[in-house]
């Protein structure tokens, strides 16, 4: 299973075998919060709190000069909230498809220091392959690449 996960959930394009024609999945750019830095890439680490998933890999992402990040898969962009002035982001059962067909179900809240130098969180996943499933829990930290 490919066990992808994020605290700004960017996630690479991939082309969708599963969809008709070959098309390829959907790619939403989201508007970052205000708090989060323009032009940079920050890299998320995650440890497991509870669950069966297992370790999550550390991720990288990149947040564009306009305050963007690319997100392939999204089914329900409605998902994703920011609270500029508290420095929040927050996930409510966004759903996630690869070019697999693996479906990841993510629930977050994150919460960045005011200066965009890092955040912090938790995050919690179901995550589907063909007919297994597992869910986990996990505190998510994200710093600046490099820092």
């Amino acid at each position: 299973m490919n066990y992808l996960a994020l605290a700004l959930v960017p996630i690479l394009t991939v082309p969708c075998a599963a969809c008709s024609g070959g098309s390829a999945l959907p790619v939403v750019t989201h508007q970052v919060n205000s708090c989060v830095l323009r032009g940079v890439t920050y890299v998320n680490t995650y440890a497991e709190d509870a669950g069966d998933c297992g370790g999550l890999p550390e991720q990288t992402f990149s947040v564009s000069d306009a305050g963007t990040v690319t997100i392939t898969g999204l089914q329900n962009p409605s998902c994703i909230s920011d609270d500029n002035s508290a420095c929040t982001e927050d996930y409510t059962a966004c759903v996630i498809v690869d070019g697999a067909g693996n479906t990841r179900t993510i629930t977050s809240h994150i919460s960045w220091q005011f200066t965009g130098v890092s955040a912090s969180g938790d995050y919690s996943v179901v995550l589907t392959d063909g007919g297994s499933m597992c869910l986990g829990v996990y505190a998510v930290t994200t710093v600046l690449q490099g820092a």
